[in-house]
């Protein structure tokens, strides 16, 4: 059975309680096969898209714009005075998701990296081929 998963527009369309739902219907992507630059959008209802540059700046990742897998980490890029740059390294690992125990990939921001990143961890999962739902969440 081929599943449809909604695009980043239809998902701005839904409520924020219908994301662990769906989080929870997908598989984690192959480790070996998540490397490359992911371009990211944030989705889910208006009021948490039009906070997110505010408080992703706020927390040092001002202009973010997506993040850069490679074997067993990655980096954060952002795009700022017309520049792509990468910061905030993180560390990637197949584990069981806070969310709902099954497998998933989770990145973890090192003690090296500015507050609150230490403090924070997201969980990626795949939607299709070149798609990731990342849920972010804190300690």
């Amino acid at each position: 059975m081929i599943a449809h998963y909604p695009d980043a527009r239809d998902l701005n369309k839904k409520a924020l309680s219908t994301f662990k739902p769906l989080f929870a219907t997908l598989d984690p992507p192959d480790l070996k096969l998540l490397t490359g630059v992911y371009e990211a959008a944030v989705t889910g209802p208006g009021w948490l898209r039009m906070s997110a540059g505010p408080s992703l700046a706020l927390s040092g990742l001002g202009g973010w714009w997506g993040k850069d897998f490679t074997e067993g980490g990655g980096i954060n890029i952002v795009l700022r005075d017309g520049q792509m740059q990468r910061i905030i390294p993180f560390q990637t690992t197949l584990a069981a998701s806070a969310i709902d125990g099954r497998p998933a990939v989770v990145v973890r921001y090192t003690d090296e990296c500015p507050f609150p990143w230490p403090h924070i961890f997201d969980e990626v999962r795949q939607i299709e081929a070149g798609r990731l739902l990342g849920m972010t969440r804190s300690t």
